[in-house]
This record gives C-alpha cells, structure tokens and sequence, in this order.
C-alpha cells in the first residue's frame, strides 16, 4: 500500500501545477519511503531463513533503483520538464513495482504457508497436553481413592476395634438397676 501511494502522489506531481502541493507530495513520498525501510529494515533483523533474506534484500535493492528513477522524474517535474518525467519512468517504473509486489507476494505466500505449519503443530500439542493432563487427572483421583480407602483401613479399623473393647468393658461394668436391689 505504501508503493500504491507513492505512486498516486508521484501521478499527481505531474498533473498538478501548483508547486506547494509538489513539496506536500514530495515529503509525504520520502515518509512513506522511509517507512518501508524501516519495515524493511526490521524484517531483516527477525532472523529470517537466508532465501527470504535474499528476497527482501532483492525487495530493498529494486527499491534503490525505482526510488533513483523516481528522484529523476521529480527532478524533470521541477524543471518543467513533466513529458520527460513521464516518458523517463512509468513503464520502467511499473516493471520495478510489478517485480517489488510479486517479490513481497511471494514472501506473503511462504509466510502464510508457515504460519499454517506452526498452527498444526500447536494444535497437536495441544491435544497432547491435553491427553496428559486428562491422564495426570485420573492418575491423581485414582490415587485420592486409594489413600482415602488405605486411611479408612489404618486409622477406622483399629478405632472400630477400641470401640467394640469399650462397649464390652462398659457391658462388664453397668451399674445394677437400684429399682431391682430391695
């Protein structure tokens, strides 16, 4: 979108007479040049595969050239000259564009395809995080269940069993009825 309008604001250099609008044009033609470097610039910086390396540099190069045309041609508009300006740079310059957006395409098109890679490869771990945590879950109430019965076995047994030794000493030792002993 940033070579779409550099290239309107460049087509309105050369129908436009006012020369204020030319230096509008101008700097907003250099923002946006400036802006694709720096994207440019941090592309290059993500630690790309060398083949999309080559491809931006190749992106960075063709801009070099589009962009020393593109100076000509403003040139040639500042001098009067806007039939030169014209005649100098639209077919060549829209080969150079043609080549920078099929380049950035195709950069585009392989990022997409990675992008799809990685979301497959997420979503199986994923699943199998999810099998393992299932897992750990069920291992863990399984366990639960067994110390709960263990417990029940090793601390209720033995009171179940001082319970039944208390109710037969209590039964050995009841106090007769005073109502019976006259």
């Amino acid at each position: 979108s940033h070579m779409n309008f550099q290239h309107a604001q460049m087509l309105e250099m050369m129908v436009t007479t006012d020369k204020s609008r030319w230096k509008t044009n101008e700097q907003l033609i250099h923002e946006r040049a400036q802006q694709i470097d720096d994207i440019i610039e941090r592309l290059l910086k993500t630690g790309l595969d060398p083949e999309r390396q080559t491809r931006l540099k190749e992106i960075k190069n063709t801009l070099v050239v589009y962009r020393q045309t593109r100076e000509d041609q403003i040139a040639f508009i500042h001098q009067g000259k806007t039939e030169k300006a014209i005649e100098s740079g639209f077919s060549v310059q829209d080969e150079r564009i043609a080549k920078i957006r099929s380049l950035a395409q195709e950069l585009g098109d392989n990022e997409d395809k990675d992008v799809d890679k990685r979301i497959v490869v997420d979503m199986q771990t994923a699943k199998q995080s999810l099998i393992l945590f299932v897992f750990v879950g069920l291992v863990a109430f399984l366990l639960g269940g067994g110390m709960i019965v263990f417990l029940s076995h090793t601390i209720a047994g033995p009171l179940n069993g001082m319970s039944k030794v208390a109710q037969q000493i209590a039964a050995y030792y009841t106090i007769p009825d005073i109502g019976n002993m006259t």
